[in-house]
């Protein structure tokens, strides 16, 4: 186990001084007293670890309603969706379309922007990709409607594999 463990990692979980040991040592020779690990400081640690754990808000994912209000099957759904093209819900940005509707400029920070039932004013028609500026665009049906019709998730399925896994 030790052998696995690297000195540089071990500053972030440790502040004391730290000495490894081998696993395996003999009896008869004393081992030399290793070098101790540099440890770094509490706030530094910390800073570090936040920075590590801070999702990377790269898409932005506007529903219809906020997502505390969708019904369970409907958030086990877009859990699915995200998950299908590696998006963790919680590396996304989620808001409702009257956050949205109230600042439509915040979808500037984002690269990618999908939208479940909310009209995008770049898109001109649901399920196609539309690429501006170096921003992608996809807008969808609502949740709810994905849920009823296969056929729907089938061209979300398309669009998403364009945009995400192109």
């Amino acid at each position: 186990m030790g052998a696995d463990l690297h000195p540089a990692s071990l500053k972030a979980l440790f502040t004391e001084e730290l000495y490894l040991i081998g696993e395996k040592q003999s009896a008869q020779a004393p081992a030399e007293k290793p070098a101790p690990v540099e440890a770094t400081k509490p706030e530094e640690t910390k800073a570090a670890m936040a920075e590590a754990a801070a999702p990377k808000q790269n898409t932005l994912i506007i529903l219809k309603q906020p997502f505390q209000a969708l019904e369970a099957s409907q958030k086990e759904l877009l859990t699915k969706i995200t998950a299908a093209v590696s998006i963790d819900l919680r590396s996304a940005v989620l808001i409702s379309e009257s956050d949205y509707k109230a600042n439509p400029a915040q979808t500037v920070s984002f690269s990618k922007v999908l939208s479940f039932g909310v009209e995008l004013p770049v898109s001109t028609s649901k399920y196609s990709v539309i690429k501006r500026d170096g921003q992608q665009y996809l807008a969808s049906d609502s949740l709810a409607a994905l849920e009823q019709a296969i056929a729907l998730k089938g061209k979300l399925w398309k669009a998403m594999q364009e945009m995400f896994l192109s």
